[in-house]
């Protein structure tokens, strides 16, 4: 009699306690996994951008870095432009000195695009010219002319004034040479 008492079913009432603990167990488990596969992917995307972001930054700062470095030692090196600087130089050496820096400007905006103006500046001559293609209006090109013409004077006149202080510090002594370095 002991054994039919234990094989005796269960009520109704507790298969659905027991199915509803299992589907309330199921669906916690299913949200903890949703949220954690939201997360994880949340953040595979924000890693993803931000390495595709420094990707392209890394590589538009390589290339300002190349453009500058050109810049500069075409600026200081070059004879094309140490001829067109030099007072006096003729009109044929000045244009055939123009026209090779017109085309080594040409073929750095080749490698770089249309979105860059290489333009060139010397105020003995009061020569402003752009070395690319343009792709400024003549009014957008006088007025820039007009702003490097007046931030050029104006470095200068700094410049003129940082030498002449008197170094009576330790730091406008770092400051002076730092400008003599730069002139």
């Amino acid at each position: 009699m002991v054994k039919a008492l234990n094989n005796k079913p269960y009520p109704i009432r507790h298969y659905v306690k027991i199915m509803l603990f299992i589907s309330i167990f199921a669906l916690v488990v299913d949200l903890v996994i949703s949220f954690a596969s939201i997360f994880i992917v949340k953040q595979q995307s924000t890693r993803y951008l931000q390495d595709t972001a420094n990707l392209y930054i890394r590589q538009i700062n390589h290339d300002f870095s190349y453009i500058n470095h050109y810049m500069g030692w075409t600026l200081a090196n070059d004879e094309s432009v140490k001829m067109m600087d030099t007072p006096g130089t003729d009109y044929v050496d000045y244009i055939k000195s123009n026209e090779r820096m017109h085309k080594r400007f040409n073929e750095l905006q080749k490698n770089y695009g249309q979105e860059y103006n290489f333009f060139f500046y010397l105020k003995d001559q009061d020569f402003f010219q752009n070395y690319a293609p343009m792709s400024l209006s003549y009014a957008e090109f006088r007025d820039l002319k007009e702003q490097i013409v007046t931030l050029t004077d104006y470095q200068k006149r700094i410049r003129n004034l940082l030498l002449e202080l008197e170094p009576d510090s330790g730091s406008r002594q770092v400051l002076r040479n730092q400008h003599r370095a730069l002139s």
